[in-house]
């Protein structure tokens, strides 16, 4: 991954306190039959104000901006 992960993995791992006892364990046979689904993603056109714009651009790489007509 070229980007740089906004997740904050130590809040993550102290996650213990979560019931999981009524979540079934997965094995082998779940794993050897798994298949990953991607949804496609779709190109959508907007406009946006100049300051909304501007929020995006403050928030650093990531948005993408294309002025095609």
């Amino acid at each position: 991954m070229s980007k740089v992960s906004k997740t904050d993995w130590k809040r993550f791992a102290k996650q213990d306190d979560i019931d999981t006892g009524d979540m079934p364990e997965l094995g082998e046979d779940f794993f050897r039959c798994a298949e990953l689904h991607v949804p496609v993603k779709q190109a959508v056109t907007t406009r946006l104000d100049a300051d909304v714009l501007d929020r995006f651009k403050g928030q650093g790489a990531g948005y993408i901006l294309c002025s095609c007509s």
